[in-house]
C-alpha cells in the first residue's frame, strides 16, 4: 500500500485538491436543469415510477406526454445517482432533501470528475515528462474552465466530457500498444454508450472517436465487440423512451412542456439551425457568456493546435481534438438557447473542453515565455471560476456581464453560497473560505515540493 501511495503520490494529491474544490460547495438551491434530473431519481427510487408527476412543479424543464410529466433531459446523470439514492433510502437515516441533493451530486458528478483529473494528468505524462507543466495544465482544465462550476452541479456535461476523453485516451493507448484491442473495444464501446445517454450531442465526438478507432484497428471484424459493449446503455435509453413516450426513438425534448418549448425549440430541429456568426462571437468573446472572456487560458489552445499539428506522429490526435472543439462551438452557435439559460458560460461546449485544453501542452517547450503567459492566464481563469462557485455558478441569463455585474458585487457584499465553512462559522461570510484555502495550501505544498522527478510512463 505504501509503495502504491508513493508511486501515485502526485495523482492522489491532484485528486484530493480537485475533489476538495468541488465538494466544498453545496449549492443548496438547485435550478430547473438539475431539479428535473433529481426528480427522475426520486420518482424511480421512492415511487418506482418514470414520471415525475409528484415533483414536476419545482422545475420548468420537463416533458408532458398524455397527461404525465417526465424529465426532458438525457437519462445518464439521473441513472448514475440511482444507487447512491437507494443506499440513502435503505439507510433509514433522516436526510434533508438539500443534503440528499448534495450527496448525489458529489458522488455522481464531483467524484468522477476529480478521478478524471488524476487520469488526465497521468495521460499528459505520456507526452511531456516535466511535472509542473502537466500539473498546471490539469488545474487549468479542472479549475479554470467551465469544468469547475459544472462539476459542482447536477448536470451531464462534465460526465460526457469524462466518457469522451477517456475513450480518446484508451484508443491512443491501444494505438501505441499499451493496451489490448479487446480491452480497448470493450471499454471504449461502453463509455461511448454512456456518453450518448448522458449528453446527446456527445454523439458527435463519439463518431469522431469511432473513426479514430477503426483506422487503428487491424482486425476490422473485432469492431463487433465495440457495438456489443455500447449496446447496454443505448438499449436502456431506448427502453426508457418506449416506456415514457411509446416509441424508443422519441426523446423527452420532443414533448417539452409549453412553458419553455415555444421559445427554446421554435428554431429549426430541437432548437438547432445553421450556425449564427453573431452567436459565434458571443460564445467566444463577449462579456455576456464568452468562453475566452471567462476562461482566457483557453486562448492558448490556438497556438496549441498549431504545435501539435507539427508533430506528424500526433496528426490523427490533432484532427480529433480540432474537430471535436470546432464541432461543439459551431453546434452551440446554431442553437437558439446558446447561452444555456442560467450559467456563467456556454455550457454546451463542456464535453469538448478536454480536447481543447490538451493541445496547450505542446506549446511549453517551444518558447520560454509561453509557460509564464499560461500561468498568468490560468490564475485569472481559476479566479473567475472560483468566484462563480463561491457565489453561484447558475447566474441569471438576464445579467449582461456575469463577472462585473454579478460575481464581484456579490463578493463585495458577502453574498456567497452555502459551503462547508458555513457549518464551522455558522454564517455566510467570506471567512468560510479560509478552511478551504488552508487545506489546498497543505495539499499544494505536498504536491509541488515533492522531490520525485516524473519520468515518461513506459
Amino acid at each position: 500500500m505504501k509503495l502504491y501511495m508513493k508511486k501515485y503520490k502526485k495523482e492522489i494529491l491532484i485528486f484530493l485538491i480537485i475533489f476538495t474544490c468541488y465538494a466544498y460547495f453545496f449549492h443548496l438551491s438547485p435550478h430547473a436543469n438539475s431539479l428535473t434530473r433529481y426528480n427522475l431519481v426520486r420518482a424511480i427510487v421512492y415511487e418506482g415510477k418514470l414520471n415525475i408527476d409528484s415533483y414536476h412543479e419545482n422545475t420548468v424543464d420537463k416533458s408532458l406526454y398524455k397527461g404525465h410529466y417526465y424529465s426532458d433531459k438525457a437519462i445518464g446523470t439521473s441513472l448514475f445517482a440511482l444507487i447512491p439514492s437507494w443506499l440513502i433510502k435503505i439507510s433509514k437515516v433522516s436526510f434533508g432533501i438539500n443534503l440528499i441533493y448534495y450527496l448525489l451530486r458529489v458522488i455522481s458528478v464531483s467524484l468522477p470528475s476529480a478521478i478524471f483529473a488524476a487520469l488526465f494528468f497521468k495521460f499528459l505524462t505520456l507526452f511531456n515528462p516535466i511535472s509542473k507543466y502537466n500539473i498546471w495544465l490539469t488545474f487549468a482544465l479542472f479549475l479554470g474552465t467551465l469544468c469547475y462550476p459544472y462539476s459542482t452541479l447536477f448536470y451531464g456535461h462534465q460526465q460526457a466530457a469524462i466518457f469522451c476523453f477517456i475513450s480518446f485516451s484508451l484508443i491512443y493507448l491501444f494505438k501505441n500498444n499499451y493496451i489490448s484491442a479487446n480491452f480497448c473495444l470493450l471499454s471504449v464501446g461502453f463509455l461511448s454508450g454512456l456518453a450518448v445517454i448522458t449528453e446527446y450531442t456527445s454523439g458527435i465526438i463519439i463518431l469522431l472517436l469511432f473513426a479514430y478507432l477503426i483506422v487503428n484497428l487491424k482486425k476490422k471484424s473485432k469492431i463487433l465487440i465495440y457495438f456489443l459493449s455500447s449496446a447496454p446503455p443505448l438499449l436502456l435509453l431506448l427502453t426508457y423512451n418506449y416506456l415514457c413516450f411509446e416509441n424508443p426513438f422519441n426523446l423527452g425534448y420532443s414533448f417539452q412542456a409549453p412553458e419553455i418549448a415555444v421559445k427554446a425549440m421554435a428554431r429549426g430541429h430541437f432548437g438547432f439551425g445553421l450556425p449564427n456568426l453573431s452567436i459565434l462571437y458571443k460564445i467566444l468573446f463577449s462579456s455576456y457568456r464568452g468562453l475566452f472572456y471567462t476562461s482566457p487560458v483557453l486562448l492558448l489552445s490556438i497556438p496549441g493546435f498549431y504545435y501539435i499539428y507539427q508533430d506528424k506522429n500526433l496528426r490523427a490526435e490533432f484532427y480529433i481534438c480540432l474537430f471535436s472543439t470546432l464541432s461543439f462551438i459551431l453546434l452551440n452557435a446554431s442553437f437558439a438557447a446558446w447561452h444555456g439559460g442560467y450559467g456563467i458560460g456556454p455550457r454546451y461546449i463542456i464535453p469538448a473542453l478536454p480536447f481543447m485544453v490538451f493541445p496547450i501542452l505542446f506549446i511549453f517547450n517551444k518558447n520560454k515565455y509561453y509557460f509564464k503567459i499560461f500561468i498568468f492566464l490560468s490564475l485569472v481563469s481559476i479566479a473567475i471560476m472560483f468566484l462563480a462557485v463561491i457565489v453561484d455558478p447558475e447566474i441569471p441569463q438576464f445579467i449582461d456581464n456575469p463577472i462585473v455585474d454579478y460575481l464581484l458585487p456579490n463578493i463585495l457584499n458577502n453574498n456567497i453560497d452555502y459551503n462547508i465553512g458555513y457549518y464551522i462559522f455558522s454564517n455566510l461570510d467570506l471567512i468560510n473560505i479560509v478552511p478551504l484555502f488552508i487545506i489546498l495550501l497543505i495539499l499544494s505544498i505536498l504536491l509541488f515540493f515533492h522531490k520525485k522527478t516524473l519520468n515518461n510512463v513506459k
